[in-house]
């Protein structure tokens, strides 16, 4: 075990891999740790096939005030439609593929991913929120996992 979080991290994105390639038809994609580097001023990918990025934000982590034995991490998914997807111009852009990465990572994280122990022992966690950047320089989806375990340090 390196740590929770590079442990919960590295399970999301062999999930995140499995569910990808267990749809049908199956959607070749890769999925990295790591928050990716815009390219310029854009966040967008040059990739021929969907990226799928993890990583653990920089307020990923928070003890709940109430029991101090206890804490919140979050991890980050982002998800970047392929590049012939991008929108060409100026003008309002179809948001279909950032929508449907939306609807993409939802269905990743069904109710029984919400499990205490389906990831990493002692830490149960759920998708709180999925949000579409469709600007022509944002162009992904982004969705939180927020967990509960016990406290990292003692």
């Amino acid at each position: 075990m390196a740590n929770l979080i590079t442990d919960w991290r590295e399970a999301v994105q062999a999930h995140l891999a499995d569910y990808f390639a267990g749809l049908t038809p199956a959607v070749d994609v890769d999925v990295v740790g790591g928050r990716r580097p815009k390219d310029g001023d854009t966040a967008v990918s040059k990739r021929q096939k969907p990226l799928l990025c993890v990583f653990f934000p920089g307020s990923g982590y928070q003890e709940i005030s109430r029991d101090t034995s206890l804490a919140q991490p979050s991890l980050t998914i982002r998800m970047f439609p392929i590049r012939s997807e991008l929108p060409r111009s100026s003008a309002p852009a179809d948001p279909e593929p950032v929508e449907e990465a939306c609807v993409h990572l939802i269905s990743a994280f069904p109710r029984d991913t919400q499990a205490a122990g389906y990831f990493v022992s002692n830490l149960s966690c759920r998708l709180t929120g999925v949000l579409p950047f469709d600007a022509p320089e944002d162009w992904y989806a982004e969705a939180t996992l927020l967990a509960y375990t016990l406290r990292a340090a003692a």
